[in-house]
């Protein structure tokens, strides 16, 4: 599992298809029930960043709430 860095990232597949891989549990993403595969680039890079974004986001909110 890897810990350190953006925990999502973006790349075609062999077909030139996009996704979003989840570095954490090295499979493709899901959002909202929604394996994230088969997306153009933009849209692989779009959610990716978001995913990147509510995790942090997400991440942030938890170590505040634990002090």
């Amino acid at each position: 599992m890897i810990t350190e860095g953006p925990r999502y990232e973006s790349f075609s597949d062999p077909l030139d298809f996009w996704l979003v891989w989840d570095k954490a549990k090295e499979e493709p993403a899901c959002l909202d029930r929604q394996v994230l595969m088969g997306l153009s680039k933009n849209e692989a890079e779009m959610f990716c960043e978001l995913m990147n974004d509510l995790h942090f986001r997400l991440a942030k909110h938890r170590a505040k709430a634990a002090a």
